[in-house]
This record gives C-alpha cells, sequence and structure tokens, in this order.
C-alpha cells in the first residue's frame, strides 16, 4: 500500500503514519477474521461505516480505500493456507471473505454518497463533536495495542508448539 510505486492509487494511506497504517491493516484483518469466523458481519459493518466517515473527513476519494479494500482482498485470498485436497472447505473460506469484502464495499459506497448529499450537516456535526485527533500518543497507543496483540499470538503458538510436543 505504502509502496512508492503505488503513490498513485494510495496517495492518502501513503502519507499516513506507517504504524499507524500497520495499525488499521491489522484491525481489519482481526475484525474480518472475527466476523467470518462468528459469522456476524455488523461487526465489520459498523467499522467500516466509521472508516469512510473518517476517509471522508480526510478528503479520500470513495476510491482510495475501495482499491485498498480490493487489494486486502486479492492478499488474504492468496495468502490462505488450505490444503487444496479440502475444496469444499476452500470454496466456502474464499466465498465469505470476497462476501465480506464486497459488502464493505458497497458499504463505502454508500457512505461516501451519503456524506456527499449531506455535507453542510456532517460539517456541523465534525465541529462541535469530539476532536478525535487529541486521543493522547497516538503511537504509544498503537505500540501498546500491538505488544498485547502479538504477545498474545506468541503465547497461543508456544502453547500449541507445546501441545504438538507433547503428541509426538
Amino acid at each position: 500500500i505504502n509502496l512508492k510505486e503505488n503513490q498513485d492509487y494510495f496517495p492518502n494511506y501513503c502519507k499516513m503514519d506507517p504504524m499507524v497504517l500497520k495499525w488499521y491493516i491489522t484491525m481489519l484483518y482481526q475484525l474480518f477474521a472475527t466476523s467470518i469466523k462468528i459469522g456476524d458481519r455488523m461487526l465489520i459493518r459498523k467499522y467500516i461505516q466509521a472508516v469512510a466517515f473518517r476517509r471522508y473527513k480526510e478528503g479520500f476519494s470513495v476510491s482510495e480505500p475501495i482499491d485498498f479494500l480490493t487489494n486486502f482482498e486479492h492478499i488474504i485470498l492468496s495468502e490462505l493456507p488450505i490444503d487444496s485436497g479440502t475444496r469444499e472447505v476452500r470454496n466456502l473460506l474464499f466465498s465469505s471473505v470476497s462476501i465480506s469484502i464486497q459488502m464493505c464495499i458497497d458499504e463505502m459506497e454508500e457512505s461516501f454518497e451519503t456524506f456527499e448529499k449531506q455535507a453542510e450537516d456532517i460539517a456541523k456535526l465534525t465541529d462541535v463533536g469530539p476532536n478525535f485527533q487529541n486521543v493522547g500518543n497516538l503511537k504509544q497507543i498503537i505500540s501498546d495495542l500491538e505488544d498485547t496483540f502479538f504477545s498474545s499470538i506468541e503465547q497461543d503458538l508456544s502453547q500449541d508448539l507445546s501441545v504438538i510436543k507433547e503428541q509426538i
């Protein structure tokens, strides 16, 4: 996303702090995984609505977050480690990812359309609403979240490896 050759496709994402961008991608991935696992897409839909509002206020064109989501889908589908012998599971998982991404793209488009139709009302709302930029040291918050997230993954993997070693 933030590679130099992608600046034409993702000009605003390329301007983001790399740690913030990494946090957004990690959050999106975790929400997708949770949404697909529990079969409830409302969580990811609400997240996309919030992100759409933020991207709109930051001056993104609707095509940039949509291209982001499309690339996100291609990366996820290309990296899914599924045994080719389990074609049915593979197809179901691919379908779940694609349907979720398409729902997000539709939600992003609808949200931008709504924001453009009600631009004056949205400007008033954000003028009196809370300032999301003033949340303290954002880098520290993201770092703490990443530490917690990655420590949890490392601990889970260590436990899984221990169980596997005991079984061998």
